[in-house]
């Protein structure tokens, strides 16, 4: 298992060259780290700042890990919820996770859709605590199934669904909203034009909210549509 430390602020290393011992193995665990180079692959495994900065390589984990061995499922589990998105683009793609569902082993996720709520759901997505959807093009809805394969029935629960609503592409680039002017191309004559069309058409879902702007709606502005 490789895993990567990332941080929104910055994260301090220091140390060069070669540290010895570079693998530390506790309890059936190795952390391997630094100048260890996998099998198969090239380069070491021990980098810090961006992945395009070769430079800084032989870098060294500062922490520990602790290894907590699952235990194997049993009875019936419990599904979790699932979050995403709160809409996908028109011919996009989404991430879904499933969060707080039973753990250990001999579980299985296996993740479904539906075009109507309330199913069925009998399109097949994928399997795992996340899973990609695809490229989505109608309003769709998810649900995630976990089962306990060793215990018997009844051995699954399936979480609420998810819905995920598709928004339609408003015009690219930039355009202005100028009242002196009718809405057409890329000119809106008011922002409930732009709303609108922003999200798909006037009746489309607008739980994102209004376009923010600073400016008096007499004035022409330039804003990016979503999408």
């Amino acid at each position: 298992m490789r895993f990567l430390l990332e941080s929104n602020q910055n994260i301090r290393y220091s140390g060069t060259g070669v540290i010895s011992p570079n693998t530390f193995t506790v309890g059936g665990v190795s952390l391997q780290c630094g100048d260890v180079t996998l099998p198969g692959a090239s380069g070491v495994v021990g980098y810090g700042g961006l992945f395009t900065n070769t430079g800084n390589i032989n870098r060294y984990f500062t922490g520990s890990v602790t290894f907590i061995p699952a235990t194997a499922c049993s009875g019936q589990p419990t599904a979790g919820t699932i979050s995403g998105p709160p809409f996908v683009c028109n011919g996009g793609t989404a991430t879904l996770n499933v969060n707080g569902s039973t753990t250990g082993t001999g579980l299985t996720r296996e993740w479904y859709s539906s075009s109507v709520s309330g199913g069925p759901y009998s399109t097949f997505v994928g399997s795992g605590t996340s899973v990609n959807t695809g490229v989505v093009t109608a309003n769709t809805y998810y649900v995630c199934v976990v089962t306990c394969t060793a215990s018997p029935l009844p051995n699954s629960d399936q979480t609420p669904e998810f819905f995920l609503p598709v928004t339609n592409a408003g015009p690219g680039g930039t355009f202005t909203i100028d009242n002196s002017l009718p809405t057409a191309g890329l000119n809106f004559n008011n922002f409930t034009d732009a709303i609108a069309t922003s999200m798909g058409s006037p009746s489309a879902d607008r739980s994102r909210g209004p376009i923010p702007s600073t400016s008096r709606p007499d004035i022409p502005s330039r804003r990016t549509l979503p999408c």
